[in-house]
């Protein structure tokens, strides 16, 4: 599974160190969203140890729900404090606990490695969830761009294989169709263009995979989408992913699923992370939804 490109890696490793760069936080404005505790664990899935932080709300007592936060980046990325903030603010705002997922990027792993691993990940904090004090049967997973495709194919896997279950997905300006080429794709892109996308797409996943439905969600068979979770879907007006996210909400409402949906208007692809544009609705969109899927 390990796959190294020679010729990239370079590009890459460039690329995650300008990231790590843009998206650093300081420790004041962490402290805004303070925490009652944070640890880290190494789960082991089918590919290895999993790097997982959790999480908690102050005066932690009692069991409480959990959010699993999959960071975005194109698949290349790493995580980084950007998502340690959004993660402190949904601790702060919903009440929950906050797994969030620093998995295996591309391209040393390309798919299916992330997806299982963080599918892993889920499944073994349900099985010890008493281990971290939270509700087994409260589990939410949501991400951003990439980790939002990720979050997809998670959430299609749990349904089909009733091995836990999710009471909501949150689904960040996702890409749901790695299989069109992005530069047919007909979205106003601003902040992701149709190249870097296709880049980014080229490094995670081999051709011969593109139209694999869980990493393709659009190609699932709409048959089979019966009884999935709430889902809440964040789109960006200026955004190449648009059009593959109206089609797939429209295939999850079709077979009776509730979806809550928004196009957030004068915003671009990663805004909800980066926190620019209408960054403070869609966030308040998505503590409404985790509150309303674990309170209601």
């Amino acid at each position: 599974m390990y796959v190294l490109i020679d010729d990239k890696i370079e590009i890459i490793n460039d690329i995650r160190e300008k990231d790590k760069l843009k998206k650093s936080v300081s420790k004041q404005v962490l402290n805004k969203y303070p925490l009652g505790g944070k640890r880290e664990e190494y789960i082991y899935t089918r590919y290895g140890k999993s790097h997982v932080y959790f999480y908690y709300p102050l005066n932690s007592k009692g069991i409480y729900p959990v959010f699993v936060n999959l960071h975005g980046g194109g698949f290349v990325k790493n995580h980084s404090d950007m998502d340690e903030l959004f993660c402190r603010k949904i601790v702060n705002n919903v009440g929950c606990v906050v797994a969030d997922i620093d998995y295996k990027t591309a391209p040393e792993y390309v798919f299916p490695y992330a997806l299982y691993e963080c599918y892993d990940d889920i499944k073994w904090i349900h099985q010890n969830s008493s281990k971290f004090n939270i509700y087994s049967d409260k589990i939410a997973v949501g991400g951003h761009s990439a980790g939002a495709n990720i979050s997809a194919g998670i959430t299609l896997l749990a349904n089909e294989l009733k091995e836990f279950t999710l009471c909501c997905q949150v689904l960040d300006y996702p890409v749901l169709d790695l299989y069109t080429d992005p530069l047919a794709k007909k979205g106003e892109a601003k902040a992701l263009s149709a190249e870097k996308e296709k880049f980014y797409t080229d490094m995670y996943i081999k051709s011969c995979d593109k139209k694999n439905p869980f990493a393709s969600p659009v190609f699932y068979p709409e048959y089979k989408l019966k009884g999935m979770p709430l889902s809440v879907i964040l789109t960006a007006e200026f955004d190449n992913f648009g059009a593959e996210t109206k089609k797939y909400a429209s295939m999850l409402v079709k077979n009776g699923n509730e979806v809550m949906m928004k196009c957030f208007l004068g915003s671009s692809h990663g805004f909800t992370i980066d926190c620019r544009e209408d960054f403070k609705g869609a966030q308040e969109m998505i503590f409404k939804a985790l509150k309303l899927s674990f309170y209601d």
